[in-house]
């Protein structure tokens, strides 16, 4: 076979590709700040996976020397996150498309080899394999002579990981390839996130009588890949100069590695027909236009309730309502603050020998479910333009101030939390009780100051980073300016909101706090009035930039 065409060439050459193509996309200023972000986030990132992987390796290390049936614990932890984790992550973002490779001419193992290639650099893969040497470090640490035995099962525990987020990964990719189906399933994953957070309820109140079926369950989940290696290490752990344990070893490294074999023959025959070029594209049907529904539309659509606005801003104003109806995703979004009103109703007590500002006390569930509703919807804020796409051309064509523009996208968005705000009083009124006038106060004053806050810093980020969203789509990939943004953002507004209804509270007057907030807030006010000023002239310095990033 000729060098050129061998399948080690073909990855050196994909890898120097990807390598030169990363190196390029950091001459411009906002991809090395992009990439200063990444690197904070490497590093906060670094932090967990370290200090998780102390965790496990000191438990393993206990495990051997204590208690032996551990280890399969350990080992299901490194599996849910492994692969639950890269799901989530792997759903709700944009990734690489590996069809884009078919445009070179790869051969098919060389094909297979870097889509495996590309899970071990996910995050959860990363963190998943840290801290499978974590374990592995402390199992050694604990009885050396182990350690040959824990390399191999280790090894092949994770290639069977590794295949297998592949395979469901290839799978949900083609399952997500049309916007019906990613709805559905949208839906799907709300709902199951959802029901989750009842299941520590459902375990304090109806544990007992639950555990003889998690006891039937138990044979099951040493079927999976993690009970295997478990068993496997648990009994060469309980090793003994009569019973070595190699038996229960090799029958785990035989199970795995027909764990592994299996998915390896599925994920082939799903990359295989990516290879052979499946189109998983989606068309729409064209459609007869209504005419006169269309102009009887218009007509109607002539008066607006936002009349009393100036005219450019009621008119963005209505144009981001009418987005927000067709949105799905954020439709679904908007739901979960109110159903985790329910989620806090039911676990809301109020400790009788809890002292002080720390009781639970009924009255605090309104503003701590704002303070939640505030942190699902205000990072919405950080990048305005998200949905318009090539309408940011007719933004910047208009014979309108950027200041219009983002004050009625502003003024939406801001309608819509203290929308979500009524609705979570109504229902803590309806499950609980009515909270105290000076509570409320306290919390539309928080509000309010809060939603300045997200302003500011949105208005001059949806310029600065601004990234392309698709409609019906919540794969969508977040600048890392933004993302680095909005922790530090909602992180300074919990630690000062808390800070400050807890002065109220030790002061025993929420009108206190009220008055704490709407100084805030409208301290903020002119703040807020400047940037939009600055925001005009930085659209109109920014507008080829803008340009290129929304309409790709």
């Amino acid at each position: 076979m000729n060098e050129e065409f061998s399948i080690g060439r073909q990855i050196g050459l994909i890898a120097g590709l990807r390598w030169r193509l990363a190196l390029n996309s950091t001459r411009s200023t906002q991809a090395k700040f992009e990439l200063a972000a990444k690197i904070l986030l490497a590093v906060l990132g670094a932090v967990v996976v370290l200090g998780g992987g102390f965790g496990l390796g000191a438990a393993a290390y206990f495990a051997v020397l204590k208690r032996p049936q551990l280890l399969t614990v350990l080992f299901m932890i490194v599996f849910v996150i492994w692969q639950f984790m890269s799901l989530l992550i792997g759903a709700l973002s944009s990734e690489f498309d590996f069809r884009n490779l078919l445009r070179f001419p790869l051969r098919f193992p060389a094909f297979f080899i870097i889509s495996l290639a590309y899970g071990l650099f996910d995050f959860p893969a990363v963190m998943a394999l840290v801290w499978l040497v974590c374990i592995g470090t402390g199992i050694g640490v604990a009885q050396p002579a182990l350690l040959p035995w824990t390399i191999v099962i280790l090894t092949t525990f994770a290639a069977v990981n590794l295949l297998l987020n592949r395979t469901v990964f290839s799978w949900i990719e083609r399952l997500l390839a049309q916007r019906r189906t990613r709805e559905k399933f949208f839906i799907v994953f709300i709902v199951a996130a959802l029901s989750l957070q009842f299941v520590g309820i459902a375990a304090e109140r109806w544990g007992k009588q639950m555990l003889p079926y998690l006891q039937a369950l138990k044979p099951l989940l040493q079927a999976l890949p993690p009970g295997i290696a478990g068993l496997g290490m648990e009994g060469l752990a309980r090793a003994t100069p009569l019973y070595s344990g190699t038996r229960e070893a090799a029958t785990s490294l035989l199970c795995l590695a027909a764990y592994a074999a299996g998915f390896g023959l599925i994920l082939r025959r799903r990359l295989l027909s990516q290879y052979r070029g499946e189109e998983l594209g989606e068309s729409a049907k064209p459609e007869a236009v209504d005419r006169a529904a269309l102009s009887a539309a218009s007509a109607a659509s002539s008066t607006s309730i936002f009349s009393f606005l100036p005219g450019p801003v009621a008119a963005m104003l209505e144009k981001e309502l009418r987005y927000m109806v067709r949105n799905g995703p954020l439709l679904m979004t908007l739901v979960i603050p109110p159903v985790m009103v329910l989620f806090f109703s039911m676990t809301w007590t109020n400790p009788k020998h809890t002292p002080g500002f720390l009781q639970r006390t009924p009255d605090m569930m309104f503003p701590s479910s704002v303070g939640y509703a505030l942190l699902v919807l205000a990072p919405f804020a950080l990048n305005s333009f998200a949905y318009d796409s090539r309408g940011i051309q007719l933004l910047l064509a208009a014979p309108v101030r950027f200041r219009e523009i983002l004050l009625g996208k502003n003024l939406a968005l801001g309608g819509t939390i203290f929308a979500e705000g009524l609705a979570i009083w109504g229902l803590v009124a309806l499950l609980r009780e009515p909270p105290r006038m000076a509570t409320v106060a306290a919390t539309l004053c928080m509000l309010l100051f809060s939603i300045f806050m997200n302003f500011i810093a949105g208005n001059v980020l949806s310029l600065r980073a601004p990234r392309a969203f698709d409609f019906g789509n919540f794969r969508q990939k977040q600048s890392p300016i933004t993302v680095v943004a909005v922790l530090g953002i909602q992180l300074f507004l919990v630690i000062l909101s808390v800070g400050v209804f807890i002065a109220g509270r030790w002061l025993e007057s929420m009108w206190i706090t009220a008055g704490i907030f709407l100084v805030l807030a409208v301290a903020a006010m002119p703040v807020y009035s400047a940037v939009l000023d600055y925001c005009s002239g930085l659209a109109l310095r920014r507008r080829e930039t803008l340009t290129a990033e929304l309409c790709k």
